[in-house]
């Protein structure tokens, strides 16, 4: 062999013709979850190649979408138009227009969807395979943090808050794989082993508000499939063995875990019987108590998106407000939406987000139980379901991460769902 003559450098290069539309779309969804929570800017810029992407392959001649499929995309742009109409009354415009700005992804989520269902592009196989790797990377990173660098919670690449909800997304999706997908005894293994991967991360990074929704999307998932577990009860009862043990192992293997959990219980008995309203618990209730207060002085389009930091230290001069220190936002998704965009952004964020979506996936389950369908239908649902639950402890679309996580959840299975129908 001559190791003196230089190779072309046309046969170092891959050959990009073989790189079909369909394959790149694979390859983003595959790589999507696995440094999602471990690298800063990891979503954004792979929600921006599929949306540069879907520009090159968009034809004017779109897809013949089925009346709910417009209907969400219209809502979309009403949610934006709902949000943007409350900062007519907002003081911070600045905060106000940022926090306008990480919806951004509702509007991009429009070409991308209409692509993938012109070319019946479904990604839901990788992008599962994705979180099934996910799983041990974030446990390891969560072990890393608080073991190994002595941190009092794991952040992964942004916060605990961003880290412990979408690995309780992760197990949602991981769950309703094992439930509804027909695979190997290998694969459902790696899936087990994902699954609680993702619970010790999720506990480790201490969040409360993610961790409620893990036994009530459980319960949630039991009871849409009852009637296929009255022929796996054995399977039925390891699922759930596995997820106490899970559970179990996570909140004994660490203090952190055990004294947050105590001290919760503490603060919302002080908060009760009014010997204490300087704890985490009574902050987030007295905060409630204020964003009710503000929707009431402006209950139709509220008082500007981003502006409740400003509301409430307005409330603390006035002393109408018990809070010793003003927040930037109401940690609930409800009463934030509630109270800085009035009953008109309320109803419009809630009903569109999360609302309509449930209403489709439950829709597909419905007419079309036992097929293909299963996994799409199911795993859509269970996601709609965590981020409603994580909504009661925490505004979680103050977050660019977790809003590219919703859209490309909701992308990617709401695709699959019809594209799986089609083959039934």
């Amino acid at each position: 062999m001559n190791f003196g003559k230089k190779m072309p450098l046309k046969r170092l290069m891959p050959d990009f013709k073989k790189l079909t539309s369909e394959k790149l779309f694979w390859i983003i969804a595959f790589s999507f979850p696995l440094c999602l929570n471990a690298i800063n800017h990891w979503g954004s810029g792979l929600f921006a190649s599929i949306f540069v992407l879907s520009l090159f392959l968009i034809e004017l001649k779109s897809p013949q979408l089925e009346t709910h499929e417009k209907l969400l995309c219209l809502g979309f742009v009403i949610v934006l138009a709902a949000t943007s109409l409350s900062l007519m009354n907002g003081q911070d415009l600045h905060r106000g227009l940022k926090r306008i700005g990480k919806l951004q992804y509702l509007i991009l989520f429009i070409p991308v969807y209409i692509v993938m269902r012109k070319r019946d592009i479904d990604i839901s196989t990788p992008f599962l395979y994705g979180i099934i790797v996910s799983g041990p990377t974030m446990m390891v990173i969560s072990v890393l943090q608080v073991f190994g660098s002595n941190l009092n919670r794991a952040l992964g690449g942004y916060n605990e808050l961003v880290f412990g909800s979408v690995a309780m997304i992760f197990t949602m999706i991981v769950t309703a794989a094992i439930f509804t997908k027909h695979s190997s005894k290998t694969l459902k293994i790696l899936l087990g082993v994902s699954g609680f991967s993702t619970i010790y991360a999720c506990v480790l990074s201490g969040t409360r508000g993610a961790l409620i929704a893990l036994p009530l999307v459980m319960v949630f998932q039991i009871a849409m499939l009852r009637a296929s577990f009255q022929k796996k009860s054995l399977y039925l009862l390891g699922m759930i063995l596995f997820i106490s043990l899970s559970c179990a192992g996570s909140y004994f293997s660490h203090g952190m875990i055990r004294n947050r959990s105590f001290q919760a219980f503490q603060d919302l008995s002080q908060f009760i019987d009014q010997s204490n309203k300087d704890t985490s618990v009574a902050w987030r209730l007295l905060m409630w108590e204020d964003a009710i207060k503000i929707w009431k002085k402006h209950p139709f389009i509220g008082t500007g998106l981003g502006d409740f930091r400003n509301d409430v230290e307005e409330m603390m001069e006035k002393n109408e407000s018990d809070l010793s220190k003003s927040w930037k936002h109401a940690h609930n998704f409800y009463l934030e939406y509630l109270a800085t965009t009035g009953i008109v952004g309320f109803l419009a964020t809630t009903l569109i987000l999360l609302v309509w979506p449930f209403y489709l996936f439950h829709r597909k389950w419905k007419l079309y139980a036992g097929t293909n369908t299963d996994f799409a239908s199911l795993a859509g649902m269970s996601t709609i379901l965590t981020f409603s639950l994580i909504g009661v402890t925490w505004y979680w679309p103050a977050r660019s991460p977790m809003v590219i996580t919703y859209v490309f959840c909701l992308l990617i299975f709401l695709t699959a769902s019809h594209i799986e129908r089609k083959n039934v």
